[in-house]
């Protein structure tokens, strides 16, 4: 793996809102080599201190709320989420120091004992190089166990993931049908209903087997709203049918003796009807109404023995079951006419209202038997002395009444039931409705086949799981063996001797040493110390401190941890400010150590010195073009990162610096946050400039002239007596400007003329053109983006 770029850091110390993107644009990378040059203070740490929290696993918790990503080449991003996914990396910054070498800053601190391979063991290397054959190669392309982890995590991951997706299929469309019930059914307090509880029900629909019903479902929410009603009282009927029949059929076949009758009347039924209302009529007249004819004695006689007392009571029988008929098709009729469906409660009435119109229906049949028996009455009344053959009602409409009437009744009986246990109904109805709605749901949504599936998943993904855990664990064995073959190979003393090495090699340093010193002989651990001439060294300078941390750091990378894996190094201002003497030999240590032996997948140096910075350029990897040169630069307290000037880049000196900010003073027209330093520093660098440009034009001293008589005589040389730039130069701007105290404090608090800068600068410029053109042209080629 490398490191591509730095797409953005915020909240971290001087980088408060970085963008590599703004910065640099999208097509600069970082390469197998980088330098990077920045002042002190300018964020070059800061850098370093990102990189290390992927190697130790943690970053510092005084930054609040930091943010950054790095971008590599196997297009995986490092970011402040991923600092426990430890990286192969390895940082050299003050961090390291103060960490593993606190005895340089702290006389009671220590430094970190590490161990590099002791002597052969030829067994022992045989059972390390097994073991490792077994292992595999851990980096891009996998082999041994770890091939068979990454195939058995891949299969794993992705059965997690077909899980994950059928999983959030289901609860997805639980949580919108959940949503959708709590919708539907407001009223029935579903207001905490959600995807588990939906879940829940499905259960219970399952579990009790529960068939939706079809029903009407406004007439189930009607008896959600039932109030209590009065009970209902059940009905009786007694059918008087069988004995009006018996009684009409007496009646209807009763035959008279019409020897002793007047024949003529006998056979006509309509004349003797009329004679009989007529008789009736005449029971005190002897003298006809009809004729005004006297009636003798005789004719009445006959008319008498005619309508007899046979007659006479036979005419009462017809009246009376005439009467008995039309009470009983009364009292039938009333029955079913004083039944309501309304008194029963909802969820009863259709089928009492049904039952109620059966009943009239079958009553209205009932009837119509009854009428026939009342005309077959009225028939004999008319007709007395004729014989006639009775026909006998239907009785099975009594049946079918009673059928009715029990059906009627057990409809009472439930609905008077329902009404005692009306609030226990009306939950068995909230049920009964949502159960309804969720079944349809589950099978709306395929619950049981996605239930299903997502368990066959379930196993599958545990599996997979279960295969992943034993390769791990099977993989951690075998680390803890070559853990414990290599313990017994590594030799702390040998990670102390190869500090010497370098400390006596490279920079002839013979008198500090880091020597193992064995802390518990039982144990066998030890601790380093550093000795000066064979006694515990204390009051190191800050550049031995410096140099025996570079040792040291450079020697760890041959530890057990870290030898062959090749790493990506960081290295951050291996140099010291107070101390320069050590320079050459830290650069030589970097090239044949670290470049030369190719120990490293891709290396970053940054530094603040320019002669260092000038030997790091002389550094190559074995691959053309592949360095390359940034620059960290800090502006109002907030840094970031370019690409390096080609000034210097190519060139590595203060003198091209200083002409490059002359340069950027003749073009400024008003000061801003980008240019305020070139201004504030103009006096200090144009004095520098001239006084390194004027040596070398004109390189002596007049015999008893001052220092600052001998600047402007130079001055007077290169610009001409006539020029005003002596003047401006030394006593406008080289002194008061740059010494304050010969233009006074109070001139400090004057603000900077930019008009006078600017004029100053392009006079300098005008004056190298017109002095030394060719030299005025390759002063320009150094600057970027020169006009």
């Amino acid at each position: 793996m490398m490191l591509t770029k730095i797409d953005f850091i915020k909240n971290l110390a001087v980088f408060s809102d970085f963008s590599w993107k703004n910065s640099l644009g999208n097509s600069e990378n970082f390469k197998k080599l980088n330098i990077i040059y920045g002042r002190n203070y300018s964020g070059k740490t800061t850098l370093s201190r990102i990189i290390r929290a992927f190697e130790i696993g943690k970053l510092s918790d005084k930054y609040e709320n930091p943010e950054f990503q790095i971008s590599t080449d196997k297009s995986y991003k490092l970011t402040q989420n991923k600092i426990s996914n430890k990286q192969n990396f390895r940082v050299f910054n003050s961090d390291f120091i103060n960490e593993n070498l606190s005895f340089t800053h702290d006389e009671n601190g220590k430094i970190e004992p590490f161990a590099i391979l002791g002597e052969d063991n030829q067994r022992i290397l045989k059972e390390i190089e097994k073991i490792e054959n077994e292992l595999g190669n851990n980096s891009d392309e996998k082999t041994g166990l770890y091939k068979e982890l990454e195939h058995k995590d891949k299969n794993n991951q992705e059965s997690k993931a077909k899980l994950d997706e059928a999983t959030n299929e289901l609860d997805k469309a639980l949580i919108n049908k959940a949503k959708y019930l709590k919708e539907t059914y407001k009223h029935f307090g579903l207001l905490n209903y959600d995807k588990k509880t939906l879940r829940e029900d499905i259960k219970k629909v399952l579990e009790t087997d529960f068939q939706p019903g079809e029903y009407d479902f406004e007439e189930k929410q009607k008896i959600l709203t039932e109030e209590t009603k009065e009970k209902i009282q059940k009905i009786n009927i007694k059918f008087l049918l069988n004995k009006l029949s018996l009684k009409t059929e007496e009646l209807v076949e009763k035959k008279f003796e019409t020897s002793s009758k007047i024949q003529e009347l006998v056979e006509n039924s309509l004349l003797n009807n009329w004679v009989a209302n007529g008789l009736h009529l005449h029971k005190e007249r002897k003298i006809c109404a009809f004729c005004g004819n006297e009636i003798n004695d005789n004719r009445i006689r006959d008319l008498k023995n005619h309508f007899d007392k046979e007659k006479e009571e036979f005419d009462l029988d017809i009246k009376d079951i005439k009467e008995k008929i039309e009470n009983e098709k009364n009292n039938i009729s009333q029955i079913p006419n004083n039944l309501f469906y309304m008194k029963f409660y909802s969820n009863f009435q259709n089928k009492a209202k049904e039952t109620i119109n059966e009943l009239k229906h079958r009553v209205r049949l009932y009837n119509e038997e009854l009428e026939k028996l009342l005309s077959q009455i009225i028939e004999k009344e008319n007709d007395v002395f004729h014989y006639n053959t009775f026909v006998k009602p239907s009785i099975s409409i009594m049946q079918d009444i009673k059928d009715f009437v029990n059906i009627y009744n057990d409809l009472v009986d439930k609905s008077n039931m329902f009404g005692d246990n009306l609030e226990k109904e009306k939950e068995n109805t909230k049920q009964e409705l949502l159960f309804n709605r969720v079944y349809g749901i589950m099978l709306e949504i395929g619950y049981k086949e996605k239930s299903k599936n997502i368990e066959e998943l379930e196993n599958i993904s545990k599996l997979k799981n279960k295969e992943l855990e034993e390769i791990k664990n099977i993989i951690n064995t075998k680390k803890l063996e070559l853990k414990e073959y290599k313990a017994k190979l590594n030799d702390e003393q040998k990670g102390a001797e190869k500090v010497n090495i370098y400390l006596s090699n490279f920079f002839s340093h013979t008198s500090l040493k880091l020597n193992a010193v064995e802390a518990d002989s039982e144990s066998k651990k030890f601790h380093f110390e550093i000795q000066r001439d064979g006694k515990k060294a204390f009051n190191l300078s800050e550049g031995e401190c410096r140099l025996i941390s570079f040792a040291y750091f450079v020697a760890k990378l041959n530890d057990v941890d870290t030898k062959d894996t090749k790493p990506i190094i960081w290295i951050d201002d291996p140099i010291c400010s107070l101390d320069s003497n050590h320079i050459f030999f830290i650069y030589s240590l970097i090239y044949d150590e670290i470049v030369m032996k190719d120990i490293f997948s891709q290396l970053f140096i940054s530094t603040h010195n320019l002669e260092f910075f000038k030997y790091l350029k002389r550094l190559n990897t074995k691959e053309k073009n592949n360095k390359k040169y940034f620059l960290v630069e800090n502006k109002n307290n907030i840094s970031t990162i370019k690409i390096m000037p080609k000034y210097l880049e190519k060139y590595v000196t203060e003198f091209n610096y200083l002409f490059s900010e002359i340069y950027k003073c003749s073009k400024i027209e008003e000061p801003s946050d980008e240019n305020y330093q070139s201004l504030y520093n103009f006096a200090n660098n144009a004095r520098k400039f001239m006084e390194i440009y004027l040596f070398y034009k004109f390189p002596y001293v007049a015999d008893g002239q001052d220092r600052y008589e001998d600047e402007k005589k130079k001055m007077k040389l290169f610009f001409g007596d006539e020029s005003l730039i002596p003047k401006i130069l030394f006593d406008g701007i080289a002194n008061e400007y740059s010494h304050l105290e010969t233009g006074g404090i109070e001139r400090g608090a004057i603000p900077i003329s930019v008009a006078e800068f600017r004029i100053c600068a392009q006079r300098i410029l005008n004056g190298i053109k017109k002095n030394d053109e060719n030299q005025y042209k390759y002063f320009l080629k150094n600057i970027d983006n020169h006009e």
